[in-house]
């Protein structure tokens, strides 16, 4: 096992990065960013806009992989972690680059990091070039973490990138996506409260729109509802907040989908309601899944209302646009 691992020999070369004169602040809150393969890393002084770990030609269908880290200078020290999830030869551990730049350590032995008080722009080469060939199918990942204060994790970016070596030795192809998608939502449910039935419908269309890799999209829509108690009957509606991020991802077979996060927020201002006679309340409802379609022109998920007690079934609509 930690012979098939160490295929990866440290070889590091240091290259000059290339002039970029802003400093990435140093991390003070939690954040983590997952991007599909590229084959060299973006530099941004924006953290959710960098994609500093690129590996290689395998990013678009090549045969080698190569590993290149690169980073901006930092606003103030920051330690560096860097760890590869090599599931096709190990599926149990993360191994980590340790300080020493020559060994890998299993995460299970303590987070360990690769470089300490980093404050300088990073651009090295790791591992040397990688023929695919030489690697099992499946999907590798690859962690870069930046934290602060030094010799804490306190504060930390986490940035996420994998690829894919699929049957005969070769990486993934890049999909042809549009870079404007839609997404329809349509859900429906009802309940019963108190005396009162009670139907509720919730309608919203949200356009994603793709910036480095990453589709997203926020907008507004209607939920209304329509109930009936012995006191009489009543309707109304209020708005329905979405917001979505996605992005391409691919099975260990190549096959693309579409990965989305959504966040609804529900209900207000429309929660407490006078039905005739009846005063009852709408449960609140702010939600937060993810989906994955298939990247189809009319491709449709369904799943359970996410409302508490209410049964129905909301309906996600893909269209290619």
């Amino acid at each position: 096992m930690k012979a098939r691992l160490l295929v990866f020999c440290i070889i590091i070369t240091v290259a000059p990065v290339a002039a970029f004169a802003e400093a990435m602040p140093a991390p003070a809150a939690h954040h983590y960013w997952s991007y599909p393969a590229v084959p060299e890393p973006v530099l941004s002084a924006d953290p959710s806009m960098a994609k500093p770990v690129g590996v290689g030609p395998v990013a678009t269908g090549g045969a080698t992989v190569k590993i290149h880290i690169a980073l901006p200078g930092f606003s103030s020290p920051v330690d560096l972690y860097l760890g590869i999830y090599a599931a096709p030869i190990d599926p149990v551990n993360i191994y980590l680059v340790t300080m020493n730049g020559q060994t890998l350590a299993p995460l299970s032995q303590g987070l360990k990091p690769w470089k300490t008080n980093v404050i300088n722009p990073v651009d090295e080469f790791l591992f040397g070039d990688i023929p695919v060939a030489g690697l099992p199918e499946g999907t590798y990942k690859i962690y870069l973490m930046a934290a602060s204060p030094p010799g804490t994790i306190t504060y930390y970016y986490l940035w996420e990138t994998s690829f894919v070596i699929r049957p005969g030795g070769v990486g993934c192809t890049t999909y042809a996506v549009p870079d404007r998608l839609e997404i329809v939502c349509r859900s429906i449910a009802t309940d019963t409260i108190a005396d009162v039935s009670v139907e509720v419908q919730l309608n919203w269309t949200i356009e994603l729109l793709r910036n480095n890799g990453v589709f997203t999209g926020q907008g507004n829509g209607t939920w209304q509802y329509t109930a009936t108690s012995p006191g009489g009957g009543c309707n109304g509606s209020g708005p329905v907040t979405a917001i979505l991020t996605g992005r391409i991802v691919y099975d260990e077979s190549c096959k693309p989908s579409l990965r989305v996060n959504i966040e609804e927020v529900n209900c207000d201002p429309f929660c407490t309601v006078s039905c005739g006679t009846t005063h009852f309340s709408i449960p609140a409802d702010s939600a937060s899944y993810t989906l994955d379609f298939k990247i189809e022109n009319g491709y449709a998920v369904t799943i359970p209302f996410s409302a508490p007690g209410m049964e129905g079934t909301s309906t996600y609509t893909l269209y290619l646009r």
